[in-house]
């Protein structure tokens, strides 16, 4: 019993100090419905077309799955499907961010690893979406800015990185695409 009660009191400590930063940041984000125009390509930075995400600890990383993990407690918490569609959408935008971020370093093989993790998530974004649609629910709680501005800015990572960013970057511009239809923007 006592084994139990330690490690839910760790677990609950864990939650609070890494959950507890990402809560706060939240709190602060509201629907945009604005997307950014995205000019000359050298000088687009994902963070700067996605803030606040920006890459933190990447794909590699020592720390790397206990952000993963923290991530994953914390949509448990989510609940009805737009917040756990604008969730999904946010994670996907993350791994992207990494992405870029790991292809700048020359990273190849990881960023790879990100995007195949982002193709994941708008997957399951487009299936939430599908099911938002079919409860008649509407999407005024999901950012629908991240979604096209990656429609814009996968382009200009193809350009930038051409073969580096490998296979995966089609796999991802599949995924946003069909995001992008199940919300209908």
């Amino acid at each position: 019993m006592r084994i139990v009660l330690g490690a839910l009191g760790v677990f609950a400590l864990l939650l609070t100090f890494v959950a507890a930063p990402a809560v706060a940041q939240d709190e602060t984000e509201t629907p945009v419905e604005e997307t950014m125009t995205i000019g000359e390509t050298e000088n687009v930075s994902a963070v700067g077309l996605f803030w606040p995400i920006f890459p933190g600890r990447t794909e590699g990383d020592f720390l790397f799955p206990l952000k993963i993990l923290k991530e994953q407690a914390r949509a448990i918490l989510i609940f009805g499907n737009a917040e756990k569609l604008d969730n999904q959408i946010f994670r996907a935008t993350k791994r992207m961010v990494e992405a870029d971020s790991l292809l700048t370093e020359g990273d190849v093989e990881n960023a790879g690893k990100s995007m195949n993790r982002a193709v994941g998530h708008y997957n399951k974004a487009a299936r939430l979406a599908g099911e938002v649609k079919e409860s008649g629910g509407g999407f005024s709680s999901v950012r629908l800015d991240r979604v096209r501005n990656m429609e814009e800015f996968l382009p200009v990572l193809q350009e930038r990185f051409g073969d580096r960013a490998g296979s995966e970057l089609g796999e991802v511009q599949s995924a946003v695409s069909s995001v992008a239809a199940a919300l209908e923007i």
